[in-house]
């Protein structure tokens, strides 16, 4: 079977849940422009987020969504791209390493 990015999305959707973290599904064409990634995770604490693109792992990421991206890591801001499920962990890693950080940098 073929994966999803709906799946993708659900699987980082639990894990947000499961740390703690609250997130914003960010829906193209409901008041977001083009290239806004898929998701803004939110930690327990502190004013920081991470924002989120996600592809299945054959996606390709849009000329527009590269342009954002590129403007949200010029600014500081935390920008992660998961391919597939099987990068999840990967973000789970990032985020238990990371939250300290985005904390005390609050």
């Amino acid at each position: 079977m073929n994966e999803r990015e709906k799946d993708v999305k659900g699987a980082i959707k639990r894990l947000l849940k499961t740390l703690g973290w609250d997130y914003i599904s960010n829906l193209q064409g409901i008041g977001c422009r083009k290239g806004v990634p898929d998701i803004t995770a939110i930690p327990p604490e502190g004013p920081y987020v991470v924002w989120i693109e996600v592809k299945t792992t054959k996606g390709r990421l849009s000329q527009e969504q590269e342009v954002f991206i590129t403007q949200l890591q010029n600014r500081g801001q935390h920008v992660m791209v998961i391919k597939g499920v099987c990068e999840v962990k990967k973000l789970e890693e990032f985020l238990m390493k990371h939250t300290k950080n985005l904390i005390a940098e609050a």
